[in-house]
């Protein structure tokens, strides 16, 4: 677990940027409960449709239904073992450049220094649970991936009298 923090220099030009690195850790899988699927015929997570019955009898998942109370069903399905998956990944968290103009043109409009700034948060991430699940975003207690980090973009001007 660690964060990498890079500032680049160049005459006028400076570069950050930050990744974070997060190995080993575990999470849970984006793990539909059951009783989403009372109708089959639409949408399916993949584990759904590989699930046991009287024709798929060599299968981890459980069969899919009338059988015990739907909400213990739920829970053993959502948290069981074969839900757990690598949480390890590479995030970087942003890239930033700044461009400082030369002082010699700013002196001549009575400027101490202006500079402008572009940056990307959230640009890009790896992880190893081979699914495309963001460890950050997923939501253990309901099972799914909300509220996904976008990547943002801002731009910037800084100018001192």
């Amino acid at each position: 677990m660690g964060l990498f923090t890079g500032n680049f220099y160049s005459k006028n030009l400076r570069m950050t940027t930050q990744i974070n690195v997060i190995f080993p850790d575990v999470s849970n899988d984006v793990t539909p409960l059951y009783s989403t699927y009372t109708d089959i015929t639409g949408s399916m997570h993949k584990d759904m449709a590989k699930r046991w019955t009287e024709t798929n009898k060599s299968t981890d998942i459980p069969a899919m239904g009338a059988f015990g109370a739907n909400q213990d069903r739920n829970y053993l399905w959502k948290y069981a073992d074969v839900h757990v998956l690598s949480a390890s990944f590479i995030k970087c968290r942003n890239i930033g450049i700044t461009y400082s103009l030369p002082k010699d043109l700013i002196k001549k409009v009575n400027l101490q220094n202006v500079s402008l700034r572009a940056q990307v948060d959230n640009p890009f991430y790896w992880a190893s649970n081979g699914e495309g699940i963001d460890p950050e975003s997923f939501n253990a207690n309901s099972g799914t991936r909300t509220e996904l980090l976008m990547p943002t973009y801002s731009l910037g001007l800084n100018i001192n009298f």
